[in-house]
């Protein structure tokens, strides 16, 4: 074995074990997603492509040369046809089910005919300073329609990121965009040139080049989901650590208005009442008034700068409330993008002495609550699951106790209180 020759697979192999791994780190990191195992698939095939380029220079005949190097292009044409399914899902994000079936169903039949025609691509092939030289005469049918299939699967995984980059608002999402779509087209282009243009014109004499792109491309992968996290992007290890040292109670929602963490106290908080809260919407666990879903929807939508107080009802188990003044303030990452917004709720204590200098019970503070946000007799009467004729007679009841003689009267004396 010649010193070059060594180190091309020495190469090789470190990069078929880097994919390997990658892959694999990948796939048991973060939520597992559906999308996750088609990458998993897709960097596993790309590992074997590099794997079969060791078997070839290891090959003691040319008959085995040609058996790997068939199962080379096979799997390299199932990758093909995985880009465009990743890159769809990713992307698009629709099923696409008969648009995906079509571009396997191709991949699968010209895999199929590699090995039913002797040799499909006119392949000559001898030893040179000890490698084995394959070169394509891409005179034959069958090239023309292996040219095409990867011509197609590269320009729409290209054009499907360059969609990308334009409509997504991420920037995560953009660098990762137009990073992937340059190494790819990096990817494809040094192929082109290098396997199926100046190979067989015998320009150059190198062993088969797309075991050395693929492997670029692949770090290239590597990098964009390590720094920007495009496939996976788990808020909740940037936060617990952070928020589970406040003694208030902590909420972070994501952009959708779902909770994606909380700190101890709140879990403690809310356990008697939820076993999970976590993917729940924080409207779920909020009494919400009128003036809570505006700000809150407002925030949602324009999140540029923005943070406000606001008191905010709890919804706690068999049906108390606890009254907090809350702070919401958006959260932007380090890329410029909104990732959510962190809610700081501390008790109103000031309702303890609204309770104990008015007597009053706390289904009685309760209604005094749903008052204050606004609801209507009837409103009160099915959210507690009692009849209107009770909810009157509470209110009659408070109202004598707190000496009002109506609930702007009540509302002005829990002002006083700031409850």
């Amino acid at each position: 074995m010649t010193t070059q020759l060594f180190f091309y697979i020495f190469f090789l192999t470190a990069s078929f074990s880097s994919i390997l791994i990658f892959s694999i780190y990948l796939l048991r990191t973060g939520p597992s997603t559906w999308l996750k195992y088609v990458f998993f698939v897709k960097t596993v095939s790309l590992s074997i492509c590099v794997l079969t380029a060791i078997l070839i220079q290891v090959s003691s005949n040319q008959q085995m040369v040609m058996f790997w190097y068939k199962i080379m292009l096979g799997i390299f044409l199932i990758s093909a046809a995985l880009f465009v399914h990743f890159y769809s899902e990713l992307v698009i994000r629709r099923k696409l089910l008969l648009f995906k079936g079509v571009v396997y169903a191709a991949a699968f039949v010209l895999s199929g005919f590699l090995f039913h025609i002797e040799n499909p691509l006119n392949s000559s092939y001898f030893r040179h300073n000890g490698f084995w030289i394959l070169r394509e005469s891409n005179d034959t049918l069958y090239f023309i329609f292996f040219i095409a299939f990867l011509l197609f699967c590269v320009t729409y995984s290209i054009a499907v990121l360059v969609y990308w980059d334009f409509h997504t608002k991420n920037n995560k999402e953009k660098y990762s965009a137009r990073l992937i779509s340059f190494s790819m087209f990096i990817f494809f282009s040094s192929i082109l040139t290098l396997d199926v243009i100046m190979g067989p014109s015998g320009i150059i004499t190198v062993p088969h080049f797309a075991p050395i792109v693929i492997s670029c491309y692949v770090l290239a992968l590597c990098y964009a989901l390590l720094k920007y996290h495009f496939l996976f992007f788990n808020l909740k290890d940037y936060f617990y650590e952070i928020i589970n040292n406040i003694n208030d109670l902590v909420i972070f929602v994501n952009p959708q208005g779902k909770i994606v963490t909380l700190n101890d106290p709140a879990q403690a908080m809310f356990s008697q009442k939820y076993s999970d809260l976590e993917n729940r919407y924080l409207t779920d666990i909020v009494v919400s008034s009128n003036a809570f879903l505006e700000e809150f929807n407002t925030l949602l939508k324009s999140p540029e700068n923005r943070s406000y107080h606001q008191r905010l009802f709890f919804s706690l188990s068999g049906n108390e409330i606890m009254d907090t003044n809350g702070y919401f303030s958006s959260v932007f990452d380090v890329h410029g993008d909104f990732v959510g917004i962190l809610i700081i709720a501390k008790e109103n204590r000031n309702i303890e002495q609204f309770l104990n200098d008015y007597s009053l019970s706390q289904r009685q503070l309760e209604l005094c609550m749903l008052v204050q946000l606004g609801l209507t007799n009837n409103d009160i009467a099915e959210k507690l699951g009692i009849t209107l004729r009770t909810v009157e007679s509470h209110l009659l009841n408070i109202y004598n106790k707190v000496s009002a003689n109506n609930r702007i009267e009540l509302i002005n004396i829990m002002r006083q209180y700031s409850v």
